[in-house]
Formats: structure tokens, C-alpha cells, sequence
């Protein structure tokens, strides 16, 4: 495979899932909210490891954006910050129970968009997405120690 075949794929990957993002009719859930704030929130809900420097590093913006995203969602009730009992150097960041509402809302509406995406492939073709996206999966998880 030639490097260039390589680099679009993946800006054609990373276009797609920004798309997912924004069509996904996040400001109909909460016109306060954007792109960043509803990854934010899904990381949050779906990981155990909430300290904010590895969020900020999984999400990928710069990181005086990436606080006042953080502010944002403290400011509308979504998020808390909790000092690390193990580590006070670190702070985590916690749900509320306004935030879980709205994490479920924000995946189950990705997952509708997902679907509408899907509804016009067959079973056979759905499943190699899928397992085509488990090893880039797999791969991103293999060598994000080497990008920084």
C-alpha cells in the first residue's frame, strides 16, 4: 500500500466520524452543546479512566480548548471535577446525574445516525464494517503510544 493511499484513508476515516458527530443532531439535544462537549461527556460515561490530561489526549484538542469545553459542561451542570485521592496532581472528571441523562441521549442518537447510515447495506456488508473497524481499532490501540 502506498503511504498516500494510507493518509487519505484515514483523513477520509477521521472526516467521517467528525460527520457522524455533527449530523447527529446534538444541538436539538442541547443547543449549549458541540462536538467536543458530547465526546467529552461519551468518554466520561463509557470509561473508568476519567483523569482530565488522558481525556483531553484521547479527545485531541489543544488543551486551553479542551478546559473551557470542561467549564462549559461544569457550567451547564453536566460534569464535575474531583481532585485524584490517590494523586492530588490530578483531577478527574464525574457525571452528574443530569450528565448520564444526557450521555445516553448523545449515544443513543449517534447510534440512530449510525443506523440511518447502515439501513441501506446488507447484513454481509455491515458485518465486514464492523470487523474492518475492530482492527483499525486494534491498531489505533497499538500504536497510540507512538503518537503524540
Amino acid at each position: 500500500m502506498k503511504n498516500l493511499n494510507f493518509i487519505e484513508n484515514f483523513m477520509i476515516i477521521h472526516h467521517f466520524t467528525k460527520s457522524i458527530f455533527k449530523y447527529s443532531s446534538i444541538k436539538e439535544i442541547d443547543s449549549n452543546l458541540n462536538e467536543t462537549h458530547a465526546k467529552i461527556l461519551l468518554f466520561v460515561y463509557k470509561h473508568e479512566q476519567r483523569q482530565m490530561s488522558k481525556i483531553n489526549r484521547y479527545i485531541g484538542i489543544q488543551k486551553g480548548a479542551f478546559t473551557t469545553s470542561v467549564d462549559i459542561l461544569i457550567d451547564n451542570g453536566y460534569i464535575l471535577k474531583i481532585k485524584d485521592e490517590k494523586d492530588k496532581r490530578f483531577t478527574n472528571l464525574e457525571l452528574t446525574q443530569k450528565g448520564i441523562q444526557m450521555a445516553v441521549k448523545l449515544e443513543q442518537n449517534l447510534y440512530k445516525s449510525i443506523n440511518d447510515m447502515l439501513d441501506n447495506i446488507d447484513e454481509k456488508e455491515k458485518e465486514e464494517i464492523n470487523d474492518a473497524l475492530k482492527l483499525l481499532s486494534k491498531f489505533c490501540m497499538k500504536n497510540k503510544k507512538t503518537i503524540k
